[in-house]
Protein backbone atom coordinates (compact mmCIF):
# COMPACT_ATOMS: atom_id res chain seq x y z
CA UNK A 1 0.00 0.00 0.00
CA UNK A 2 2.98 2.26 0.82
CA UNK A 3 4.68 1.89 -2.21
CA UNK A 4 2.04 1.99 -4.26
CA UNK A 5 0.79 5.39 -2.63
CA UNK A 6 4.00 6.64 -2.83
CA UNK A 7 4.38 5.83 -6.91
CA UNK A 8 1.44 7.24 -8.05
CA UNK A 9 1.67 10.78 -5.80
CA UNK A 10 5.86 10.86 -7.47
CA UNK A 11 3.77 10.20 -11.07
CA UNK A 12 1.39 12.81 -9.99
CA UNK A 13 3.83 15.39 -9.20
CA UNK A 14 6.45 14.54 -11.77
CA UNK A 15 3.73 14.78 -14.65
CA UNK A 16 2.70 18.16 -13.85
CA UNK A 17 5.92 19.69 -15.25
CA UNK A 18 7.20 15.94 -16.95
CA UNK A 19 5.88 14.41 -20.09
CA UNK A 20 5.82 10.59 -18.63
CA UNK A 21 6.99 7.32 -20.61
CA UNK A 22 6.89 4.14 -20.41
CA UNK A 23 10.12 3.22 -22.40
CA UNK A 24 13.48 4.40 -22.36
CA UNK A 25 14.16 6.31 -25.57
CA UNK A 26 16.21 9.37 -27.10
CA UNK A 27 16.02 12.55 -24.55
CA UNK A 28 14.70 10.21 -21.83
CA UNK A 29 15.68 10.39 -18.27
CA UNK A 30 15.05 7.24 -16.29
CA UNK A 31 14.46 7.19 -12.19
CA UNK A 32 15.11 4.68 -9.70
CA UNK A 33 13.30 5.09 -6.36
CA UNK A 34 13.43 3.02 -2.88
CA UNK A 35 11.87 3.27 -0.17
CA UNK A 36 14.07 2.90 2.74
CA UNK A 37 13.51 1.71 6.17
CA UNK A 38 9.65 2.10 6.09
CA UNK A 39 8.45 1.53 9.63
CA UNK A 40 5.24 1.81 11.06
CA UNK A 41 4.67 4.70 13.53
CA UNK A 42 2.65 5.41 16.33
CA UNK A 43 0.93 8.50 15.55
CA UNK A 44 1.06 10.66 18.68
CA UNK A 45 4.55 9.62 19.26
CA UNK A 46 4.75 10.78 15.66
CA UNK A 47 3.49 13.90 15.48
CA UNK A 48 5.53 15.01 18.43
CA UNK A 49 8.85 13.87 16.72
CA UNK A 50 7.78 15.62 13.94
CA UNK A 51 6.97 19.03 15.84
CA UNK A 52 10.06 18.30 18.55
CA UNK A 53 12.42 16.81 16.88
CA UNK A 54 14.46 16.52 20.04
CA UNK A 55 11.63 14.39 21.51
CA UNK A 56 12.65 11.24 19.66
CA UNK A 57 15.79 11.26 21.88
Amino acid sequence: MLTAYAYNKLQEDLSKNFTLVNQAGPDVLTLRVALMDATTATPGLHSVSVIIPQARV
